[in-house]
């Protein structure tokens, strides 16, 4: 067996104090990247690429999508006149926040 292969034997335990938040955060972390706790902290110690889960990264994508929608929706509200004006500077850079990182997000999935 080689030794980067996950199916052999390991015997040997290491003990980290974390406190709660430490330790829900890193189980959020290991359960977007589809790997035990143990592989995830394993993983980062070594220092070994994390990928997260491509349907997470496309779930992600999604909700930029809906969020872009939203934006537009409010962008149609101002120039209605029905909302502030001066929120349209910031809207616009948003909305262009959003497609920029929809665009990386495509790229990375590829």
């Amino acid at each position: 067996m080689s030794p980067g292969t996950e199916t052999r034997q390991r015997t040997e335990n290491v003990r980290v104090r974390l406190d709660g938040d430490e330790l829900a955060a890193i189980r959020g972390k290991a359960q977007a990247a589809g790997l035990s706790l143990s592989a995830f902290m394993r993983a980062a110690a070594l220092e070994r690429k994390i990928a997260i889960r491509p349907t997470e990264l496309l779930s992600g994508l999604t909700n930029l999508g809906k969020l872009g929608g939203l934006l537009k929706l409010a962008l149609a509200q101002i120039d209605q006149g029905k909302a502030p004006g001066d929120l349209r500077g910031k809207l616009d850079q948003t909305l262009d926040d959003i497609r920029d990182l929809a665009a990386a997000i495509r790229s990375e999935v590829g």
